[in-house]
């Protein structure tokens, strides 16, 4: 492995950014959405999205890194941007690499990018 590469995924590197000083616990967390999809079908239902946000109150930041997810359904927006986001309104939500039609989803359920946090 080389050293740009080493540097780049050092224990010290990832702690600077998902666990700032001086609280030593992960704070920060990024989701790949496109992960349950492959595992789960496309994503479509409620109960798809009440999967994917299991545990994830335990951060006070969260991305969701839509890479390679083209679409999604009513249902599993509203269940994480609608519901999960109102019942934790602490949590600060991100959203990268987004699709077009999955930006139309998110502004369909009320998730304004730009305005991510509660």
């Amino acid at each position: 492995m080389d050293t740009t590469l080493k540097q780049r995924f050092s224990l010290r590197v990832l702690f600077d950014e998902y666990c700032p000083q001086p609280e030593l616990r992960f704070t920060r967390t990024v989701v790949q959405v496109g992960l349950l999809r492959h595992t789960d079908g496309e994503l479509v239902s409620r109960s798809q999205g009440k999967r994917l946000v299991l545990g994830l109150d335990k951060f006070s930041s969260v991305t969701f890194d839509f890479s390679g997810v083209q679409r999604m359904q009513q249902g599993f927006a509203d269940e994480v941007f609608r519901v999960w986001r109102s019942a934790h309104p602490q949590i600060r939500v991100d959203v990268i690499h987004v699709a077009e039609d999955v930006d139309r989803m998110l502004k369909h359920v009320g998730f304004a990018r730009g305005s991510e946090t509660s």
